[in-house]
């Protein structure tokens, strides 16, 4: 294993990353997927797929969980469609099978809203994609802000 040498240089201290994620404003925003995965419910009910997405201009991350392989074969039903309709809008087509790492790298816009909920005694807020959209054409010159122009909430929207 090489060795080397960094010579003396000032600690850098790490900030805590355990805790609630920093919210991001309602609004509309460019956002790119960055990273698919299936992860398992802990109560066993079957998985998920997480898509990790990161806002154009901006260091925010935001999620969007799919229960693709949720036991329940409705929770899957609406999963797939909506896995379709994500992937049709980055350009993909879908067939009998999809690959979802063909999804990394792909822009839309997305609108984002704060949701308050309680779930075993907790309550707190958390951000939500409520509509996905295809990006625009000029995506290059789009940041991560809100626009003035957001939508108004849907709650079942797409």
């Amino acid at each position: 294993m090489p060795i080397i040498e960094m010579g003396n240089r000032p600690q850098r201290t790490q900030e805590k990353t355990n805790g609630p994620r920093p919210l991001i404003p309602d609004g509309k925003y460019l956002a790119r997927i960055i990273w698919t995965e299936r992860k398992d419910f802990k109560n066993g009910n079957g998985g998920y797929l997480s898509i990790k997405l990161a806002l154009v201009g901006g260091g925010e991350k935001i999620w969007e969980d799919l229960n693709i392989y949720h036991t329940n074969e409705e929770y899957r039903e609406k999963a797939k469609d909506r896995l379709e309709m994500i992937a049709r809008f980055g350009g993909l087509k879908v067939g009998p099978q999809f690959d979802t790492d063909s999804l990394k790298g792909r822009t839309y816009e997305i609108e984002v809203e704060q949701k308050t909920e309680t779930w075993n005694g907790q309550t707190r807020t958390k951000n939500r994609i409520t509509r996905w959209h295809r990006a625009p054409e000029n995506t290059a010159t789009h940041q991560a802000q809100p626009t003035a122009e957001s939508a108004p909430r849907t709650r079942g929207g797409w």
